[in-house]
């Protein structure tokens, strides 16, 4: 359990790291205040936080604890010293002789005890053992699952509220084009046609910021789930998207996942409680000998003298045909399955490294030229299409189609983090280890692309 307890306190240490980041980019765009309100016990936390509470509550790692307690009970059960209890005879009958008229009662009993003398026992103790350390390094695997999987939801949360920002942000940009619209029609500049307008896309904005404060919502609940909190508490994310990062070289991420990896290593602990029940399915195939007592109460009829017979007896099967064949046999096919299974999962985690890690400097490329082209103007451009046309310097319909076209990039930046988002889950849960340890940045700041 030392292993799993340093295991889960590593996380809690290394998700702190992952959260720091340079100060985000300053922007006029905010949170709706509302965007929270609606949440249950919303409770805003780091991911470190949010880490080490998964650790001990995610559900997968409670079940994969009390998976343990089956090595417990392996071992439990090899502790009797002796392999089966004794094994307990009474006979009770007649002796009659021809010779004689009349039958005599006569009486026996006896105890056979089987015992090991090959070490049988120590062998299956070794197994059970084995069997545990097994199960103990399956709870360090499900925490890393637990730990990419909160990881991810982590971040699809901060994505969702950027989305939610950008709407509320376009939902303000209605209301203000619709407020001078009214306005100018009053004045007999523009017809209320250009008014009905307005009026539409405002509602529109409305139903699109609906949407993703519904996105965001459930995705601070899907944290919430992945975490383990209780349903009367909402976890929300703190801080901000950070600055997309790179792999520089996938061939070290093949190799450290070739024998890190929480997977491989579980398989590394059944290779070895597997060698070991082969060697205790081996060592049963000795003969278990049997020690024990009889006694027998006995007389001839006629002969008025009864006598009392008492023996020591030692029993030894011949192992001509039963040799634990069965068992040794089954013992070194799940040998080979495991090694097989080990092999396929290396092959599988290599070639998925090198898909993740090309999908993710893809990734990481878009939203960096997205980030510095795109979302520090989105902002200003709405600012500037609010002017012209409070200004008259351009009509209704060229505001809409340019607001378009700014949301349409926006969008495509935010989609773009979320692929890169995804590339990061999938590198990974691949490589075995916190994307932050291995990863590169590209540039030297944090932004939020939803502000």
């Amino acid at each position: 359990m030392t292993a799993v307890l340093t295991f889960a306190c590593s996380f809690c240490g290394t998700a702190a790291a992952a959260v720091e980041a340079p100060t985000p980019v300053k922007t006029e765009a905010k949170a709706p205040p509302d965007l929270n309100a609606q949440l249950v016990g919303a409770q805003v936390m780091p991911l470190d936080a949010v880490v080490n509470h998964a650790m001990t509550h995610a559900p997968a790692v409670q079940v994969a604890r009390a998976t343990v307690g089956r090595g417990d009970a392996a071992i439990e059960g090899q502790k009797p010293l002796l392999p089966g209890n004794p094994m307990l005879q009474f006979g009770l009958g007649a002796r009659v002789n021809t010779a004689v008229s009349g039958a005599n009662f006569e009486l026996q009993f006896q105890a056979m005890q089987p015992i090991e003398i090959a070490g049988e026992r120590k062998r299956r103790l070794e197994v059970a053992r084995k069997t545990k350390a097994e199960y103990e390094q399956g709870v360090v695997q499900t925490q890393w699952e637990v730990y990419v999987q909160v990881h991810l939801a982590y971040n699809q949360a901060l994505l969702a509220r950027a989305r939610a920002i950008t709407t509320a942000r376009l939902v303000a940009f209605s209301e203000y084009l619709l407020d001078v619209a009214q306005r100018r029609a009053q004045a007999g500049e523009i017809s209320q046609l250009r008014v009905r307008v307005a009026e539409g896309e405002l509602a529109q904005a409305r139903q699109a910021s609906l949407a993703a404060n519904l996105n965001y919502r459930l995705a601070c609940v899907r944290l919430t789930e992945v975490s383990g909190y209780t349903t009367s508490q909402t976890i929300v994310p703190a801080g901000e998207l950070e600055w997309p990062k790179v792999i520089a070289d996938t061939q070290v991420l093949v190799e450290q996942a070739m024998s890190e990896h929480p997977a491989v290593k579980t398989f590394d602990a059944s290779l070895v409680r597997a060698n070991a029940a082969i060697a205790s399915a081996d060592r049963d195939r000795l003969p278990h000998p049997q020690v024990g007592f009889a006694v027998n109460s006995e007389s001839e009829p006629g002969s008025g003298i009864r006598a009392t017979v008492g023996l020591a007896q030692i029993g030894l099967p011949l192992p001509f045909w039963r040799r634990n064949q069965g068992p040794r046999a089954q013992a070194r096919a799940d040998l080979r399955v495991i090694q097989s299974q080990k092999q396929a999962l290396q092959y599988a985690l290599s070639q998925r490294i090198r898909r993740a890690a090309d999908a993710l400097n893809t990734a990481a490329l878009r939203v960096s030229s997205y980030s510095q082209e795109v979302v520090p103007k989105f902002e200003a451009n709405m600012t500037l299409l609010e002017r012209a046309y409070a200004l008259g310097e351009t009509n209704l319909l060229e505001v809409l189609v340019a607001r378009e076209r700014f949301l349409t990039i926006q969008n495509e930046a935010l989609d773009a983090y979320g692929k890169y988002f995804e590339a990061v889950y999938e590198l990974e849960r691949d490589v075995g280890r916190p994307f932050h340890e291995y990863a590169q940045s590209s540039q030297p700041q944090a932004l939020s692309p939803g502000q």
